[in-house]
């Protein structure tokens, strides 16, 4: 197995991982919540700011997740209608140039965002966490989702170059 492979597959570990640990989290906060407010009758002021900080996780991953799998939502028509392959590998290769420059701009505002965050020393309103904590999960997903973006930019190029064969989609 070639090194690029090692660490492509330590990468996809690392995200199933995160979707699994932050959603059995999100379910353990919210159950916890549960018992506190309905059995103990206590409130556990910040519950809702943690949960949402876990579930960024989720959210920012699993759509990572789903630009390595290359199913996330797409607005591809023309693929339903032009059914040459070399026509429709030209299609994917220019939608996923369209996305890459999309996520290079996303990339440039998760810095900015981070930037502003570390300088400005945000908090989060009641457990007073870092919102660079609370950001991490964007600027991470964005970068990942942009590294398998270049990934099928570069799969496509040299599908269409000739250096490759497209898999087959199932």
């Amino acid at each position: 197995m070639t090194a690029l492979k090692k660490i492509w597959n330590f990468l996809l570990t690392i995200e199933k991982t995160i979707m699994i640990v932050a959603s059995i989290g999100v379910v353990l906060l919210i159950f916890i919540s549960v018992i506190m407010r309905y059995i103990l009758e206590k409130n556990f002021p910040g519950m809702e700011e943690l949960v949402v900080m876990v579930a960024f996780w989720i959210y920012f991953m699993g759509g990572t997740y789903g630009s390595y799998e290359n199913s996330h939502i797409t607005a591809d028509i023309l693929s339903v209608f032009v059914k040459n392959e070399k026509a429709q590998t030209v299609i994917k290769f220019i939608r996923e140039i369209i996305t890459m420059v999309i996520l290079f701009a996303a990339s440039y505002c998760a810095v900015e965002l981070m930037a502003y965050t570390a300088q400005a020393g945000a908090v989060s309103a009641v457990l007073k966490v870092s919102m660079m904590i609370v950001y991490a999960p964007i600027f991470v997903g964005i970068f990942m989702m942009n590294f398998y973006s270049v990934a099928h930019v570069v799969e496509y190029g040299l599908v269409l170059l000739g250096k490759k064969r497209l898999e087959v989609e199932a």
